[in-house]
């Protein structure tokens, strides 16, 4: 792996805060050292509290698992918001992105699974390996958890040096039966509550 494929972010000390958004490679650039020698510098400046994200993946592997039948799309992300605590610190994309890329990049312009087959693998496929028996499908008895989005214009705008952002093309969200989001703004209600697997 090289030193340009490794993003340090999550820097909160005024002397370092300008580093958000750079690679270790343009790091050690800036400062004038050795990219390890910078590395450190910096992390124990933070006090190692500092994020990671390794720019490793191979898009025709990601498409070989997107089109694979028991493949299943997750954030692997938390809840953020840009008024949020976490606001200020640069968060990986995926937080805001994750299913929005998948709709527009995938199914929308690369075409490489059907809209059907993206839904599926993001809502009922993951619920039903979870054992989440009343989520992830439209039916009576079932939470109506949805999201109303226009397929021609869903897309993420986050990135990784400016990562919150919300997406655009997704226009109302409910959770649990009540409106969270309403022609792109927050309701105030938070009717989310925490899931466990069923037995």
């Amino acid at each position: 792996m090289n030193w340009d494929q490794v993003l340090i972010s999550g820097y909160t000390q005024p002397e370092n805060t300008s580093f958000n958004g750079l690679t270790i490679a343009s790091l050690a650039e800036k400062l004038g050292l050795d990219p390890m020698e910078a590395l450190f510098r910096v992390f124990c400046q933070e006090k190692g509290d500092l994020n990671m994200i390794v720019f490793s993946m191979s898009e025709k592997d990601l498409i070989t698992i997107l089109q694979h039948p028991a493949g299943m799309i997750g954030s692997d992300g938390c809840s953020v918001s840009p008024y949020g605590p976490m606001g200020d610190i640069p968060v990986h994309p995926r937080f805001y992105g994750t299913f929005p890329r998948i709709l527009a990049r995938y199914v929308r312009e690369k075409k490489v699974i059907s809209l059907e087959q993206a839904i599926r693998k993001m809502t009922g496929l993951p619920a039903e390996k979870l054992g989440l028996k009343n989520r992830g499908l439209i039916k009576k008895g079932v939470a109506a958890d949805l999201v109303l989005f226009d397929p021609e214009k869903v897309t993420d705008k986050a990135t990784f040096n400016n990562p919150h952002q919300y997406p655009t093309g997704i226009r109302h969200v409910f959770v649990n039966g009540e409106v969270i989001i309403q022609n792109d703004e927050h309701t105030g209600k938070l009717p989310g509550r925490r899931l466990l697997r069923e037995a």
